[in-house]
């Protein structure tokens, strides 16, 4: 009878945990569409993501740019009136240290970026977090949407601090400033490598979400120790995730959102394993493996 009952107590868990699955869309669906841009949230939504996951950065001029890299990426990125980009160093295209305007002079979406051969190219700017966030809950509204969460990361690092951003507390306040203004802050997660801004807002501003990037080695236990409380969240890059991960995590009542899974066959095999989430630059393969995990069948 004991055994009944456990089995009954942990499927109930199971199906809980099932309806809550978070299906992150990462810099919104960058293996669909330019990074970080609308036309890649926008896609991620069609693909019925439950967040949007972005990075941003700091503006000479302290704007909030939504933007992977501090600087102007070649990769993906044309110089303006097409100019050919010949050497190139980080520094000199540094965004902390260029105004939005000199920013937004840059396509950073019609150029083929050959790691992610199925991008619709256009012409697109780096956006502002400002200009960003009343589309995507617009286009929401208009088209009867769920809310999205969004998955903020502050991109810092210790040996970057006013070199390509500013410390960790003039970043993280720029940040929730333009969050309080937008009145998405119950909507948000904001997420880091660097413990030093996680630290600050969850000291700072208790209430928010904080989830806890990593990609280190170490064991869970050091990388808790390193940033010294319990966050929402524990997202790893899905090979260091493996089931007695997931038991500890879940027994501190966090959940296991692993980055960057971009195949079905990596997706199951974590789902198997009990993850709460993931991130992936193919939301539109996600959906296909959630849809066969969690949906019940039509017979």
């Amino acid at each position: 009878m004991k055994r009944w009952i456990v089995f009954i107590l942990f499927s109930i868990q199971i199906l809980t945990a099932q309806t809550k699955f978070d299906l992150q869309g990462h810099r919104g669906a960058r293996g669909l569409a330019p990074e970080n841009t609308l036309p890649a949230f926008l896609i991620a939504i069609k693909y019925q993501v439950t967040t949007l996951e972005m990075d941003v950065v700091i503006t000479k001029d302290g704007k909030v740019l939504v933007s992977h890299d501090p600087w102007i990426n070649k990769t993906f990125c044309i110089q303006p009136e097409g100019k050919k980009w010949g050497k190139v160093s980080r520094l000199k295209y540094n965004i902390f240290k260029m105004n939005y305007e000199e920013v937004k002079k840059y396509d950073c979406g019609s150029q083929f970026y050959p790691r992610f051969p199925e991008q619709k190219l256009q012409n697109v700017h780096k956006p502002l977090l400002s200009e960003l966030i009343p589309e995507i809950q617009t286009y929401l509204k208009e088209n009867n949407l769920p809310q999205v969460q969004y998955s903020i990361e502050i991109k810092s690092a210790k040996w970057a601090d006013g070199i390509f951003h500013p410390i960790p507390k003039v970043f993280s306040e720029l940040l929730i400033n333009d969050l309080i203004k937008l009145g998405i802050l119950d909507n948000c997660i904001i997420q880091s490598f660097d413990v030093r801004p996680l630290k600050y807002l969850h000291a700072n501003y208790p209430e928010i979400k904080i989830s806890y990037l990593v990609l280190n080695k170490k064991s869970f236990e050091k990388n808790m120790k390193r940033l010294g409380f319990i966050p929402n969240m524990y997202s790893p890059n899905y090979k260091l995730v493996d089931s007695l991960l997931i038991q500890k995590a879940h027994q501190k009542n966090m959940q296991i959102i692993p980055w960057t899974v971009d195949l079905e066959s990596e997706m199951q095999k974590l789902i198997d394993l009990g993850i709460d989430g993931l991130i992936t630059d193919y939301p539109n393969l996600g959906k296909i493996v959630i849809d066969k995990n969690f949906k019940p069948s039509a017979n």
